[in-house]
């Protein structure tokens, strides 16, 4: 097998860069040039933890919120079906006593039609 050419590399950088690199390098258990060379061949290597983390709080955040209005949704829905449940028991509750009133009040002047004398009902006007 043939190797591949090096070529080495000198950076300077501030000695807390270095430190930063030297601790994520550590924590992963590779040396600092594979850290190095991985972060700069890496395709995601722009998107940091803790940004994710935060995009990950920020979905889950949506994601409840979409969840209680959904319940919210559902239980409004509940309650104008409620009303117009009762609506439509009070209406016909009013169609009734007017029907009733109706009734009451033919029987009414039934009743005062049949109180009047036999010439009362054929003169008046």
């Amino acid at each position: 097998m043939s190797k591949e050419k090096t070529k080495q590399f000198n950076i300077r950088i501030a000695e807390s860069l270095y430190d930063e690199i030297k601790k994520e390098a550590d924590d992963q258990e590779i040396t600092m040039t594979e850290y190095v060379i991985s972060k700069l061949t890496d395709d995601s290597s722009d998107i940091d933890s803790s940004y994710t983390n935060q995009l990950k709080s920020e979905l889950d955040r949506q994601i409840e919120a979409i969840q209680n209005k959904d319940k919210l949704i559902q239980e409004l829905t509940r309650l104008v079906d409620q009303q117009q449940q009762l609506t439509l028991q009070s209406n016909k509750q009013v169609e009734l006593l007017q029907l009733e009133m109706e009734t009451a009040e033919k029987d009414s002047l039934k009743e005062k039609e049949a109180q009047k004398g036999f010439f009362s009902r054929w003169f008046s006007s």
